[in-house]
């Protein structure tokens, strides 16, 4: 054999071993099982802290109550529970959080919704979302 076909056969056993071994490291990783706190402001107008679940990875994600319901944040900052209306992203309900409150029965919420992950449809919610430049 020579010596270059030895160097070869060396150079792809090398980088299949490094392929191999760095491939774990790029797979998406979870999101933190602890929670976060946030403020909520209520109707009378004082702050609570309030504590809240990310879920999913970096691809897909979403936020939970401790009690397992899905909430989105509107555009005034305030955490409102969520439905899912089929079309890939979550919808906000117009019904505030408040820790220690169910929500409302007849909005018939289930808990641990989640946004489907078709990737044009996340991509175009993230659209939608962005910040104005």
């Amino acid at each position: 054999m020579g010596k270059y076909v030895k160097y070869g056969i060396f150079a792809v056993v090398v980088l299949t071993a490094f392929a191999l071994f760095t491939a774990p490291a790029s797979w998406a990783k979870p999101a933190s099982p602890f929670p976060f706190t946030d403020t909520q402001t209520l109707d009378n107008g004082s702050e609570i802290n309030i504590q809240l679940y990310r879920r999913g990875d970096e691809f897909l994600n979403w936020i939970e109550t401790p009690e397992g319901y899905t909430v989105v944040k509107n555009n005034a900052g305030v955490w409102e529970y969520a439905f899912f209306p089929g079309d890939s992203k979550l919808n906000s309900t117009s019904v505030k959080y408040i820790p220690g409150q169910d929500p409302p029965a007849e909005l018939n919420l289930e808990k641990h919704l989640k946004p489907e992950s078709r990737p044009a449809a996340i991509c175009a919610q993230l659209w939608e979302t962005r910040p104005d430049m």
